[in-house]
């Protein structure tokens, strides 16, 4: 059984060969040696040539550059030791993006240089900016100009009408984005280990994606003071998003992991949840199924509470944080208030577990809750955070080492 097929069967509740095992975040974890990669593929371009200034200019092919992160995200993968049974994935650049502009090498920096508005970008600190992809910064880059390293609190300083928010958030449908090429890398991806390696993407739910606008304050006061204008906000940031799914949908990708943050009994009420983040997030989920993606619901914060609503939501698969900030989330307590409704993935502790913990203890964590994980229709090992990016790549094998050795497991199919 590949990895492929263990996931599928494992996400459908279905018996597999070994645990399947697929961590979160492997995007963000590998994101310093996928930046390496990719410049090193320029670097070569660059071959033969000199410079008495010491500074090099480069054109951009779009296609070479889809393949070449393509690549680098291929060969980010190769530090493990031990692969995990699915490969991430996100939309690349336009080639509005690549026939604009070039990249520039000098001084030891790497940039990329717009010729049209003579802006330039550090690739070397180049990262999607409020959770939106690399590729719709380019069509979106009037409506969205903060940098990645904003501290978001209150940005809902002049968002007072539906015109507002339509001229901060434009449409791009899926054929525009596919037009542009947006989706390149992902096909690539697709072509060279999609017959054996399943494709995720990250989503966020229609009330998380409000942050990226708002911050945090800016979304808490617009929800309690004008209703309206952040429902219409939400169902905007809802068409944008699956507009990108489609695309990725098409391209070849099968999972999406939805994620659904400040929704959280820790942070708002019973009413608030159920009016604003459940209203909302049911519909989302189904929309995705029906482009045949399986939707995995990732629900930060304290969700105890918020399981009777969750199992409800419809999604393949309900992954969660691990204990912390003053709550606790133990799986076993998942499993049981999830009690059949879909497949869970595991909450192994990133930091105290993988990252501080000792071989032995990484072992007996994945273990305990391989054991819980047969309670549930279907169980996938997973973390509960991000990988901290100083986790030696050796412990993230040895974490999916310890799932193929778990002999004693088998998985329980719900009718």
């Amino acid at each position: 059984m590949n990895a492929k097929e263990r996931l599928q069967k494992a996400t459908a509740g279905q018996p597999t060969d070994v645990p399947a095992v697929a961590p979160a975040y492997l995007s963000l974890y590998l994101d310093e040696q996928v930046q390496r990669f990719y410049r090193e593929a320029y670097e070569r371009k660059l071959a033969g040539q000199t410079s008495p200034a010491g500074s090099y200019t480069v054109s951009i092919d779009h296609a070479e550059d889809s393949r070449f992160r393509a690549e680098a995200i291929l060969r980010a993968y190769e530090v493990f030791e031990e692969p995990p049974d699915w490969i991430h994935t996100h939309p690349g650049e336009t080639r509005a993006w690549a026939e604009h502009g070039e990249m520039r090498f000098s001084g030891g920096r790497w940039q990329y240089a717009d010729r049209e508005t003579s802006e330039t970008l550090s690739m070397d600190e180049a990262r999607p900016a409020d959770g939106v992809p690399t590729a719709t910064r380019y069509l979106y880059r009037n409506s969205l100009s903060r940098s990645s390293g904003t501290d978001l609190w209150d940005e809902s300083a002049g968002l007072h009408t539906q015109n507002d928010i339509d001229a901060l958030a434009p449409i791009r449908s899926a054929e525009e984005l596919e037009a542009q090429g947006v989706f390149e890398v992902t096909r690539i991806l697709v072509e060279r280990v999609g017959h054996r390696l399943p494709l995720s993407c990250i989503a966020p739910t229609p009330f998380w994606s409000t942050y990226g606008l708002l911050g945090f304050q800016g979304m808490m006061v617009m929800m309690r003071e004008d209703p309206a204008l952040f429902a219409y906000l939400m169902e905007r940031r809802g068409r944008q998003r699956m507009e990108i799914l489609k695309g990725l949908a098409r391209a070849g990708v099968q999972y999406v992991w939805m994620e659904e943050c400040l929704s959280s009994a820790d942070l708002i009420s019973p009413r608030d949840y159920e009016r604003f983040a459940f209203a909302t997030a049911g519909p989302t989920i189904a929309e995705a199924k029906q482009l045949g993606l399986t939707v995995i619901l990732y629900y930060c914060g304290d969700v105890i509470s918020r399981l009777p609503w969750l199992k409800r939501l419809g999604m393949d698969a309900l992954a969660v944080e691990e204990s912390k900030k003053g709550f606790t989330v133990d799986i076993a307590d998942v499993i049981a208030g999830v009690n059949g409704a879909c497949c869970v993935f595991g909450n192994v502790d990133a930091v105290q577990v993988m990252f501080d913990g000792t071989p032995e203890a990484i072992q007996a964590e994945v273990h305990r809750q391989l054991t819980l994980g047969q309670q549930a229709k279907g169980f996938v090992l997973c973390q509960g955070s991000p990988f901290t990016l100083d986790t030696p790549p050796g412990k993230v094998a040895w974490f999916v080492q310890c799932a193929r050795q778990f002999n004693s497991f088998t998985s329980r199919s719900h009718s």
